[in-house]
């Protein structure tokens, strides 16, 4: 690229010197010749003062991203973003010639001028936007920026802000370039990046957005290789990340136009039922599911084992509360479960009641305390029709 360059500022000198052009008239005589060579000139500067930018504001901009900090350092970021939108300009190029990505790079593993939060925020903003061009993406890659992305979205001081911040540079990145995807899992993106898709996933706008882009198929699949590879941090982050985006109802269809979601869900019950951890989220999500959502409680007592396996989960909940007092919250999820089924579906209520659900509920709210849990096994008990649904007094 170097040589490129000096090769075709070469020729605009030549145009001026040699043939008397003025220099725009000479500027447009050399992309003309050089264009007619198949000479790629993408990542050039073309403009008459050539490889020659210092006075460039691009240049000046990236000198005081690597100096400065706080208010300057923001202000530079935020310029450099400005020149990066103008198609037409040189800027891309001339980052690109300076080192920009690496630079920038540096200074968020360093902190430097990107030590706080808005810092941060501003020099991923300008990743974000050279990541946009293939040659940056590359240099990304050539000064090893997936790691530092990844440190970035997992560092627990990270405000939400930036974490999202570092995921769109990250997205920016693999973007039509696949060795910017590999590097990035190969860092460990996925495992960052999914409980901050689940804090995202607050409200019902962003659950829709995040369900247009193809959230819900990343996530599953995210979340059926970890069950296969037995990566239980894994799995239970991205079933905390469905669960949430399921609790809109603008992504409950979406989900369950999902290939083999059912058989998933109902495969990672059984096979870590006494996970109480994994069996609240997965819980969860079905109760997320299931509320105001008959097709969703179909969908579940079609598949044969799965209301089976939401009972034997239950039950192993029990058996395990005692030494981890976190199955409680499980238990919880199953009991609300249940009650979303058979308050809307009397298919799955009549499923239910064969595989003597009932029983398991009368355990659960005989053995529990007064409380949330109670609470919730008396109405599932009642939305089953049980008469004797109330706690028995003590």
């Amino acid at each position: 690229m170097v040589r490129v360059q000096e090769t075709f500022d070469e020729a605009v000198r030549e145009n001026i010197v040699e043939f008397d052009m003025e220099a725009e008239e000479a500027l447009k005589s050399a992309i003309a010749e050089f264009e007619d060579q198949n000479v790629d000139l993408s990542n050039i500067i073309k403009s008459v003062s050539g490889g020659n930018t210092s006075g460039h504001p691009a240049a000046e901009c990236l000198a005081t991203v690597k100096t400065a900090s706080g208010a300057e350092f923001v202000q530079a970021c935020h310029h450099l973003v400005l020149l990066l939108e103008d198609p037409e300009g040189e800027a891309s190029n001339i980052l690109l010639q300076r080192g920009a990505v690496g630079a920038l790079l540096s200074v968020l593993e360093a902190g430097g001028g990107a030590a706080d939060a808005e810092g941060a925020s501003a020099g991923l903003r300008v990743l974000k936007a050279l990541f946009g061009t293939r040659s940056h993406q590359t240099a990304c890659l050539e000064a090893t920026g997936p790691p530092i992305l990844q440190a970035i979205v997992a560092r627990p001081e990270s405000t939400l802000g930036v974490k999202a911040l570092g995921l769109e540079a990250a997205t920016a990145l693999a973007r039509k370039h696949e060795a910017g995807k590999v590097a990035l899992l190969v860092a460990g993106m996925a495992s960052a990046a999914l409980p901050v898709l689940e804090s995202l996933s607050a409200n019902e706008e962003l659950c829709g957005v995040a369900a247009e882009h193809g959230a819900l198929g990343i996530l599953l699949r995210h979340f059926s290789a970890a069950s296969k590879a037995g990566e239980e941090s894994v799995m239970r982050a991205a079933c905390a990340a469905l669960r949430q985006l399921c609790s809109s109802d603008s992504c409950k269809a979406a989900f369950l136009d999902q290939d083999d979601v059912i058989p998933r869900l109902a495969s990672a019950l059984k096979r870590y039922n006494t996970r109480p951890l994994i069996t609240e989220q997965v819980l969860g999500l079905m109760t997320n599911l299931t509320l105001r959502n008959p097709a969703a409680s179909l969908a579940l007592v079609g598949e044969r084992g799965c209301l089976d396996a939401v009972l034997r989960a239950l039950t192993a909940a029990a058996m395990e509360r005692t030494a981890d007092p976190r199955a409680a919250s499980a238990m919880r999820q199953g009991c609300m479960a249940i009650r979303n089924m058979a308050v809307r579906c009397e298919e799955a209520k009549t499923e239910l009641l064969a595989l003597h659900a009932q029983d398991v509920l009368y355990s659960i709210r005989d053995s529990s305390a007064p409380g949330a849990l109670q609470d919730a096994a008396s109405a599932a008990l009642r939305d089953l029709g049980m008469l004797d649904y109330l706690p028995k007094a003590r």
